[in-house]
Order: structure tokens, then C-alpha cells, then sequence
């Protein structure tokens, strides 16, 4: 393709049915698809052809027409074959695609949105060396894929989610790849809120709004909680009295004084809503199962977050999460976890979807709120699933979940293993250096490293060995602080070799829990070594 010296205006879908090879050049294509066609219709690049090659193409949504999608979804680039035939060699490179933004405004709980790339029923392929800037949905998603490598790509500002691996998807290679964006410069930090019908905001900032536009508020804590988006309630529309004050149609009569920290961004703003930057879900919707045998490695993180974790896991086997990076992540909900993983099979049959040989090793996660936590892992029967299997060969090793570099804030729980409704077994917690405050209101359970369970699902045979646990450098206080906590239902927990230090309680083991074997640890400025 020769490079223009303008942008060339599409309106149709481009169907590619045959193998092709494109050389684009840098050539510029302006999407501008119907927003009453379907989804169908609204695929710029409609692959279904193995053998496609698409190369240094730039996608620009930036001249689409304004306004709500009434049709379906839209895609720069969407390639698929069929349950019964794959196809093969689909290659994505040094593309951009940028300013994809339309959706059915209802974010951030968007239904229709634009997708970068899209692939399904396709083997052997690559997305590599492209940029994906501020599309409304996924950058890169790809669902029932064999072999697929996801790879250098810049993706900054999705609105759903950065990588996402839906489901049903075997052997792919996730690496090297950057997800950002940060709402810094539209967040508006309100100072003050005043009880009543409306609601009464004042910002510390002008907030540049007008009467009638929308609003994402979060951050409230407790009866605030109230004013904070969710699905069904995802944005509030504002009633401008001055430059820094406007009220907002919410009844706060009886919320009592203000809790939390609450922030409000243009709706516009609003990224990470439905899925981390890195998302392995293995959804429930997918039929060919849980995802397997896969890599998440040396990609980097940071900015805005609405989901509930950056490095997101559901229901797998074979995965190894190893040399990633986040860091200044802000919480745009009550918590935000830097990699959480457990189970997904809500309204199925869970015993072919437990968590199973999935390592987390050589990480560095930098706390940047109170409320977040490092590394998370549950066993959870979703809602009215049955018969979760124990998650098997758990590994946390070597990682560093540490505070921010100006000491400011930290994880409140660092390596939490939980056991819950399906019992973990053989997990080990090793090497890990880790700082954390179980005092700080983002703590789910005591201890900065902690292992726990319920009734009649045990986390059995665990080793916390060889880790730095530290208190947080700027904690005001370490009343009740614990270290290691061997908890509720654990069963025959090791703690040994570990270096502790600043805790009220060095290591604490719950009276529930069974036969936990406490070695040679070594403690420095704790006021008790160990509690039974």
C-alpha cells in the first residue's frame, strides 16, 4: 500500500477470504462504520483466510461519527475460523490502531464496544510490535486459540481490558508488553461532600464540568460506598453550581460523615472497568473450556484500574506468571490486588475447572494505595457452582512486593493463600521479599504473608520459607501487626528460614489451625515472636 498524504475514510467492512500478504507502510485508514451496523458489519478487517499477514497499518477512529453504537461491537481487526476448522498464520504486526472510542455510553459498564483486535478459532499466530491506544473495549482479546503469541505490543487506555486470554485458549505466550494509562491529569479529587438531597460536592480543583454532563464518582467507604459506580448504576449525572462545586442526584440524608477518599473522572476517562490489564479468565461462556499450558512474562503495568486486579487469573492449568512488572497503579475501586487468581464456574460443574501447577515467580510490585494487595490466591466456588476440586502445585517464589519508592503507602496483605471452598494442597511460598501493614483498611485477613482456609476445605501442606517480611516503613503504628500467620484451617503449614521484622507478632498461629511446624526463623524489632 503507498502512504498518503491524508487518511483514507472507510465505512464498509474489508473481508479478507483468501491469503494475503499486506505491506501497509504506514498508510492510514479512518474507521468510520455505521453506528446502527451490526456486529458483523462493524469488522473493519474481516478475516477468515489462514495465511493473512497484515503489516505497519495505522487504524484511526477519530473521524467516526459521535454518538451511542445501536448496532454491535466494532473491531480493527477481527480474525476467526470455526469450532470444527481453524485457522492457522494470521500476523499482526507494527500496526496502530488508535481512538476507537465509540460504545453504547454506558461506561464504565459498556455492553458494545470497539475492540483492537479480536481473534477466535485461530492457531498459530502472533499480535507483535503494535501500538493500540484508547480503544472503549479489549486491545488484543483472543478466545479458543492454539499457539497464539501476544508480544511487544504498547497498549495504552482500553477500556475493558488490556490482554485478555477469554477462555479455551492452549499454549499462547503473553510477553514484553506495556499496558498504561493514567486518568491523573481529569481526576478531580473532591475535598468536601455535604449531606442531603442532592448531594453537594466541592472539588479541590476547577472542575471544568457543565450541567448535564456524567461523572464516574469512586472511592466512597461505607454508607459512601453508595455514591461509588457499579454496573447497574455506573455514572451519575452533575448539576453545576460554580467552578467548584456541583450537586449530584444521590439522597445522602443519612450517610453520616464522609468516608474514604472519593474522586470523580469524566466518563470518558474511565479504562480498566471490566478486565486487568493482563486477563486470563477462562469464562464461563466459553465452551471449550479453561484455559492451559501458558505464559504471562516480563510485560509492565500501571495507571488506572476499575477491575479488581492487574494480572487477573480464573480457572487454569500450566500457567507460569514470571518477571512482570507493576507499579503506580491507581485504585479506581475499593481494592485492587496486583495478581489474583481463583477459580471460574458459576452455574457449572467445577471439577474439570480447579486451579492447578500455576507459578508466580520473579515479579516486582510496588504498592501505591492502602487499599491494594500484592498476590492473592483463593479457592472459591463461584456462584451455585459444585464440585471445586483442591487447587495443586501452587508456587509463589522470588517475588518482591514492596512499598512505593517515596515510602508513602504499601500492600496491605502481600501473599495471601486461601484455601476457601475447594482446599489448596502443595503450595509453596519461597524467597519472596515482601512489606505490608495487616493493620492498613485493605486488609482481608491478619498477616502480611498468611495462609487460611474454611471448614472441610483445608490448605494443607504448605512451606513459607526462606522470606523477608517486613513492616511497612511508614506505618503509624504496629498495634496487632503480624508477619506470618499460619490461619484458620491451615494444616500442616512449615515456617521456617524466614527473616521477619517490625511486627507486633512475629508469626501467629490460629488456635483452628492443625499441626503447623514453626523452624528457625530469624526476628528482628518484634514485640513476640510467636503467638499460639
Amino acid at each position: 500500500m503507498p502512504v498518503p498524504a491524508a487518511c483514507y475514510r472507510i465505512t464498509k467492512r474489508i473481508s479478507i477470504a483468501a491469503p494475503i500478504r499486506i505491506e501497509a507502510n504506514g498508510s492510514k485508514l479512518c474507521m468510520d462504520i455505521p453506528l446502527a451496523d451490526d456486529s458483523t458489519a462493524g469488522r473493519l478487517f474481516d478475516i477468515s483466510s489462514s495465511q493473512v499477514t497484515i503489516n505497519g497499518l495505522c487504524i484511526d477512529g477519530s473521524l467516526g461519527a459521535a454518538g451511542a453504537l445501536t448496532g454491535g461491537a466494532r473491531y480493527a481487526f477481527f480474525a476467526a475460523g470455526t469450532k470444527a476448522h481453524h485457522i492457522t498464520n494470521i500476523h499482526l504486526g507494527h500496526n496502530t490502531v488508535t481512538h476507537l472510542t465509540q460504545s453504547d455510553e454506558k461506561r464504565p459498564a459498556s455492553k458494545k464496544v470497539c475492540f483492537g483486535v479480536y481473534l477466535q478459532y485461530v492457531d498459530d499466530s502472533d499480535v507483535t510490535e503494535s501500538e493500540i491506544d484508547t480503544v472503549s473495549g479489549t486491545a488484543v482479546h483472543f478466545v479458543s486459540t492454539r499457539r497464539v503469541s501476544i508480544e511487544r505490543n504498547k497498549i495504552t487506555s482500553p477500556g475493558w481490558g488490556g490482554i485478555v486470554a477469554y477462555g479455551g485458549n492452549h499454549e499462547f505466550d503473553i510477553g514484553f508488553n506495556r499496558v498504561t494509562g493514567s486518568v491523573a491529569s481529569p481526576t478531580m479529587r473532591i475535598l468536601a461532600a455535604q449531606n442531603g438531597d442532592p448531594t453537594s460536592l466541592t472539588f479541590e480543583t476547577p472542575h471544568g464540568l457543565k450541567s448535564g454532563d456524567k461523572i464516574v464518582i469512586y472511592g466512597g467507604r461505607e454508607k459512601w460506598q453508595q455514591l461509588n459506580f457499579t454496573s447497574s448504576s455506573p455514572n451519575v449525572q452533575v448539576t453545576v453550581l460554580d467552578s467548584t462545586n456541583i450537586t449530584v442526584p444521590v439522597d445522602s440524608t443519612a450517610f453520616g460523615p464522609v468516608a474514604g477518599r472519593l474522586h470523580a473522572i469524566p466518563t470518558s476517562a474511565t479504562t480498566r472497568y471490566w478486565a486487568g490489564s493482563y486477563d486470563v479468565p477462562s469464562n464461563e461462556a466459553v465452551t471449550d473450556g479453561p484455559n492451559e499450558d501458558a505464559s504471562i512474562h516480563d510485560n509492565y503495568a500501571s495507571g488506572f484500574h476499575m477491575y479488581g486486579a492487574v494480572y487477573r487469573v480464573g480457572s487454569v492449568k500450566h500457567l507460569v506468571i514470571n518477571n512482570n512488572v507493576a507499579e503506580h497503579i491507581e485504585s479506581g475501586t475499593g481494592q485492587v490486588t496486583m495478581v489474583a487468581v481463583s477459580a471460574r464456574c458459576a452455574e457449572l460443574d467445577c471439577s474439570t475447572r480447579g486451579l492447578r501447577d500455576i507459578t508466580i515467580e520473579k515479579n516486582r510490585f510496588v504498592a501505591a494505595d492502602r487499599y491494594q494487595m500484592c498476590i492473592y490466591i483463593m479457592n472459591k466456588i463461584p456462584h451455585n457452582g459444585t464440585d471445586l476440586p483442591a487447587a495443586t502445585g501452587i508456587t509463589i517464589d522470588d517475588n518482591k512486593c514492596v512499598s512505593s519508592q517515596d515510602r508513602h503507602w504499601c500492600f496491605a496483605n502481600a501473599i495471601v493463600v486461601n484455601g476457601k471452598d475447594g482446599g489448596i494442597r502443595n503450595a509453596h511460598v519461597r524467597g519472596n521479599q515482601v512489606q505490608g501493614d495487616d493493620t492498613l483498611p485493605g486488609a482481608i485477613v491478619g498477616g502480611v504473608i498468611s495462609i487460611i482456609a474454611d471448614a472441610g476445605a483445608s490448605a494443607s501442606s504448605i512451606s513459607v520459607v526462606n522470606n523477608s517480611v517486613s513492616v511497612c516503613p511508614e506505618a503509624s503504628s504496629t498495634a496487632h501487626s503480624i508477619g506470618i500467620e499460619a490461619g484458620p484451617y491451615s494444616t500442616e503449614t512449615t515456617i521456617d528460614n524466614n527473616t521477619i521484622s517490625g511486627f507486633e507478632t512475629a508469626i501467629a498461629v490460629d488456635r483452628r489451625a492443625v499441626r503447623a511446624s514453626i523452624g528457625r526463623n530469624r526476628y528482628s524489632n518484634v514485640r513476640r515472636e510467636i503467638k499460639r
